[in-house]
């Protein structure tokens, strides 16, 4: 069986200004971009294989949230990037250790650095 192909998709308040955070903060390609009125109305952005679709409306914008999974040489490298780009990321926990990234309308971008030891419960 072949598997499922997925790609999530970010309601934002502006597709242009969005891909311009995307590319220009997060490192991501443009794949495709449907414009209205001469303006990125619908895009597609990826990295590493990460697809992700912005959709411009702006009555639902930042309400998203995907969870991605990384090795120990991504995280080192988010990190160096963050550190870099100067870009606004957070150590949350979401069940495990994840490093929180928000764009520009606040959708969450979850990435969860390779298990650690997981701490155990104290029972003292």
């Amino acid at each position: 069986m072949k598997k499922w192909y997925s790609r999530p998709i970010f309601f934002v308040s502006d597709a242009l200004e969005s891909l311009e955070f995307y590319q220009g903060k997060l490192g991501f390609a443009l794949d495709w971009n449907h414009e209205e009125a001469g303006r990125a109305f619908v895009c597609q952005v990826s990295r590493y294989g990460f697809e992700l679709i912005l959709v411009t409306d702006e009555a639902r914008a930042g309400n998203g949230r995907v969870f991605i999974s990384l090795d120990a040489e991504q995280e080192k490298e988010l990190r160096m990037e963050i550190k870099e780009q100067r870009i606004e990321a957070s150590d949350s926990r979401w069940g495990m250790p994840i490093i929180e990234i928000l764009d520009i309308d606040k959708n969450e971008l979850f990435f969860s650095p390779p298990s650690t030891k997981q701490s155990e419960p104290n029972n003292s």
